[in-house]
């Protein structure tokens, strides 16, 4: 299992930095409610993903297979908190320092969004599917692709938390702000539509 370190390493670094449905809510976050208020999210997106990738890892895709119901009622749940959580930001302000009317994406909301985030689903069940080998100890490899992808999720998610805090000053207006928030939400909703086309999840 040793030989898939450095692969392993690379593609998680390459999923946890490209744009999908978390980075977009924690830069929607970020610019709206700065780095502090985002950081429960930002560990909850984190800490979330390796827990549904240790769910998946261990064998809850193959509860899936049996009960195919049971997949599609959370591909349901999932688009409709999708749209909960699109209309959450479509809905958020431009918090001004010290405001405390509105509140952002909190750590639970952000770590359930991991179970019906297609984009994480699919890096789960692709780099199972690739990085471990059937003749080897699972819940070691397991364990070890989880820590890969914590730390990667750590650094990736950093990025784009603080790429949302830098446009504060370029999205400085109620007008600008609702505009990019809008942009963002819609964003979310699009991603609605690989999640709802994903088939069963295979470990």
């Amino acid at each position: 299992m040793y030989e898939f370190f450095v692969p392993a390493i690379l593609f998680s670094l390459t999923g946890a930095v490209t744009p999908g449905p978390n980075t977009i809510m924690l830069m929607s976050n970020s610019l709206n409610y700065g780095v502090r208020l985002t950081l429960p999210a930002y560990l909850g997106v984190c800490l979330g993903f390796t827990i549904m990738f240790a769910a998946i890892a261990l064998g809850l895709g193959a509860l899936f297979v049996q009960f195919i119901w049971l997949h599609t009622l959370v591909k349901i749940v999932g688009g409709v908190y999708l749209l909960f959580l699109a209309w959450k930001i479509a809905n958020s302000g431009r918090v001004k320092l010290g405001a405390r009317e509105q509140k952002p994406i909190t750590f639970f909301q952000a770590a359930a969004f991991q179970w019906v985030n297609p984009k994480a689903v699919l890096l789960v069940v692709g780099s199972v599917a690739t990085f471990t080998s059937p003749g080897e100890n699972i819940l070691l490899q397991s364990l070890v692709l989880c820590l890969i992808f914590l730390f990667a999720g750590l650094i990736g998610m950093a990025v784009w938390v603080v790429f949302g805090s830098s446009m504060r000053r370029f999205i400085n207006t109620d007008k600008k702000a609702a505009y990019f928030n809008g942009t963002m939400a819609a964003l979310l909703v699009i991603a609605i539509v690989p999640l709802l086309l994903v088939g069963v999840p295979r470990p």
